[in-house]
This record gives structure tokens, C-alpha cells and sequence, in this order.
């Protein structure tokens, strides 16, 4: 049986907005839990995770335009990303670089999926994607998004981004002189996937970047940071002790796009019938042991 909801080809953008609600419900309770346990309450963190919430759920919106039927995808992950200790750790630091750079990343997802003209797109994400650079080097390989990408359905104009982002990309690498500082370093990737067990929350960002797949768009570039970054942690995250929750970042980063997978699975994978939803609804549930 297929729901009104599975049948439905757009719901309005500020559908969406009922999830960050939710989420904004359960970040509160994750302040009170905290103000319990040492007795600290901050309304300037509390602000920054809500726009980071806020953020998500405006790039969520945005991808069920393009992918009808994802009614239900901000509903686990902006639970997971609300609860979790890793927001609380980056909201809660005193150095303002790692929330910063998680904004910056949003803005840059928001636009990916927002804006289709590739002219747009090289002029707005330069500027962002030479800020993230700057703040932590593993994001440099962000320019390398469009290097296949070709003009279609949703992206026109794609030889602006095709060609303009690398060299961009090749001026950023001599100026920040990021060259210097490749250095293969497993250590941080092998915690992050194996030792924490994140490499789930990788395989469903990829099960979710798949389920954009289509006829019309071959290739979303949206969902290359989930490649590309892994890729910057091997090659420019060497050991920091400056730096102690560039790896939080990373498993951010990963259970955003867990979120695609996670609606993918439900829509696309998962039995339809009743038994079949409480299933995909309790695993969800399973998963916040990951994140608290």
C-alpha cells in the first residue's frame, strides 16, 4: 500500500520546517541535560545550533524538490545531528573555527542544491570554498566537485564550473600553499570509520547519494564533500594538537549525509506494509546509540 505522501511529487518548502522544530525541541532538551550535568547554560550555544539545524533543514527542503517522495528526510538526522555529543562539543568551543566552518559548508550545500546556473554557482561557492580552505586544509579537494559534471536538467551552464573551479582550485594551492602540506595520514580516517564505527553513516550517505541518480542528472555534485573530504583527512589532517575536534567535524559532516540513505532506504528499499515502517523507524532509533 502506498501512502498519499509516497504519491506526492513536491510538498511545500516549509513542510520541512515541522522536522526543525522537532529537532530545535530536542537541542533544547540536550541543553537541559547538559545544564543538569554541570550546571552551565549558554544561550550563544544554544543560538549556534539552531542555525545549524535551521541550515539543515532549509538543504533538505531543498533536495526533496528533487527528489519527490523524501517526506520523512529531515526527520532522523536532525534528531541525530540535535542529541548528539559532537554538535554539543563544536557549539561548546570556545575556538569559533569548527562552527564556522560547519556554517560555511552548509551555505555552500544550500547553494549546490538551490542554484543551477554554473555561472551562479563558480561566483558564490569561490568565496566559500577559499574560507573553508583557509580555516582547515582538508576541504581543498571541494574544487575538484565539478570536474565531470555536464550540462543538463539541473545544472546549466556547466563549463563555468567544469573549468573555473580548478583553476580557482590551482590558485588557492599555490597561495595558502596547501602543497606543502600533503602528507598521507590514515590514523584520523581509520578512528573515524572503524575505530567509532562511522563508516555506516558513510555507506548510507552513499546509498543516498545513488538514489539522486537519474536519467536527466547523472551526477549531483552536492554529495561529492562525502567523498572528497574523507579523501582531505588522508592527505591534509595531519596531527594538530590545535585542533582537537577536526575529526567531530568529519563525523558531523557524515551524519548530515546519513540523512539521503536513511529516506532512501525507507522510500526506495525498505517493505512498504506496516511491520516494514516500524522497522525502518526502530533502526533509526538504534542508530541514536552512535551519536549521544
Amino acid at each position: 500500500m502506498i501512502s498519499y505522501f509516497d504519491r506526492t511529487q513536491k510538498l511545500p518548502f516549509r513542510f520541512h520546517f515541522v522536522w526543525a522544530a522537532l529537532a530545535l525541541f530536542a537541542w533544547g532538551g540536550r541543553q537541559v541535560w547538559q545544564w543538569k550535568q554541570n550546571g552551565f547554560f549558554s544561550f550563544a550555544i544554544f543560538l549556534k545550533g539552531f542555525l545549524l539545524l535551521l541550515l539543515v533543514s532549509m538543504i533538505y527542503g531543498a533536495a526533496c524538490r528533487r527528489r519527490p517522495s523524501f517526506f520523512l528526510l529531515g526527520f532522523f538526522p536532525l534528531l541525530w545531528l540535535a542529541t548528539s555529543r559532537i554538535q554539543w562539543d563544536i557549539c561548546a568551543q570556545l575556538d569559533s573555527h569548527y562552527w564556522v566552518w560547519l556554517a560555511g559548508f552548509l551555505l555552500s550545500e544550500l547553494f549546490l542544491f538551490f542554484l543551477t546556473d554554473g555561472r551562479k554557482l563558480l561566483f558564490v561557492l569561490s568565496f566559500l570554498w577559499i574560507g573553508l580552505s583557509t580555516i582547515f586544509y582538508f576541504s581543498f579537494f571541494n574544487f575538484l566537485l565539478f570536474g565531470w559534471v555536464r550540462s543538463g536538467f539541473f545544472l546549466k551552464r556547466a563549463e563555468w564550473v567544469r573549468f573555473g573551479f580548478p583553476i580557482v582550485g590551482l590558485i588557492v594551492l599555490f597561495w595558502l600553499k596547501i602543497w606543502s602540506f600533503f602528507q598521507f595520514f590514515w590514523y584520523g580516517l581509520y578512528m573515524v570509520f572503524f575505530n567509532d564505527l562511522f563508516i555506516s553513516f558513510f555507506f548510507l550517505g552513499w546509498l543516498g547519494a545513488m538514489s539522486f541518480l537519474t536519467r536527466k542528472n547523472s551526477w549531483l555534485p552536492a554529495f561529492g564533500p562525502l567523498f572528497l573530504l574523507p579523501l582531505g583527512f588522508l592527505f591534509l589532517s595531519k596531527p594538530d594538537l590545535y585542533s582537537p575536534l577536526i575529526e567531530d567535524l568529519l563525523k558531523w559532516v557524515l551524519i548530515f549525509f546519513a540523512g539521503f540513505g536513511w529516506e532512501s532506504f525507507r522510500r526506495d528499499v525498505m517493505d512498504r506494509s506496516w511491520h516494514g515502517r516500524l522497522l525502518w523507524f526502530v533502526l533509526g532509533l538504534a542508530f541514536f546509540g552512535g551519536v549521544l
